[in-house]
């Protein structure tokens, strides 16, 4: 996943859903905890949603969950293969 014409602020959060074993796999950035939660929790409780579980991320926390050595996309795909691995939990 690709920012390239957006910068990633301080006061964004990202959402991750994830589907069975990761497909489909969902990321969206916004600056609004509340919305993406609400999103999330939407997105997996419709009716026929492939999307099994989500987790929203305060974007200065990204790099806690990862080593800080890697770009803002890359610390987001470990994240998505640890919450497949049960490293990190979600709602």
């Amino acid at each position: 996943m690709l920012f390239p014409t957006r910068v990633i602020l301080p006061s964004d959060h990202v959402l991750i859903a994830l589907g069975h074993h990761g497909h489909p796999t969902f990321k969206a950035i916004a600056t609004d905890e509340r919305y993406l939660n609400a999103l999330g929790s939407q997105m997996m409780h419709c009716k026929k949603s492939q999307f099994k579980t989500y987790k929203v991320i305060s974007s200065h926390d990204v790099f806690s969950f990862t080593s800080s050595d890697c770009a803002f996309e890359e610390a987001l795909d470990r994240i998505v293969r640890d919450l497949l691995d049960g490293k990190i939990t979600t709602m």
